[in-house]
C-alpha cells in the first residue's frame, strides 16, 4: 500500500522517478511497523531533510495567481490599441 503514497508524491512532482523507487525499497526492505509513530520516524529518515509541504506548495500557487491577477489587471486599464486603417481615394 505504501505504493500507491510514493507514487502519489511522484505524481504531483514533490519526487523524482528515481526518489520514489528508492522510498519504495528502503520501505520494503525495513521491518514493517505497527507503531505509527515509528513508521512516521522512520520516513522521515528515508526522506531525508526535505521540507516539502502542501502548505509550502499551495503558497507558491497563491502567489503566482495573485501576481496574474494583478499582470491582468494592467492590461485591462491600459488604454486600448487604436487601429488606423487605410482608406483609398
Amino acid at each position: 500500500m505504501h505504493n500507491w503514497w510514493i507514487a502519489s508524491l511522484e505524481e504531483f512532482g514533490l519526487i523524482t522517478r528515481e526518489e520514489a523507487q528508492h522510498i519504495s525499497q528502503e520501505i520494503r526492505l525495513t521491518t514493517h511497523r505497527e507503531n505509527y509513530k515509528e513508521a512516521f520516524e522512520e520516513l522521515h529518515i528515508i526522506l531525508g531533510d526535505r521540507k516539502i509541504t502542501q502548505s509550502n506548495l499551495l503558497e507558491g500557487l497563491k502567489n503566482d495567481i495573485a501576481i496574474l491577477k494583478n499582470e491582468l489587471r494592467a492590461l485591462q486599464t491600459k488604454d486600448p490599441v487604436k487601429k488606423i486603417v487605410a482608406s483609398k481615394k
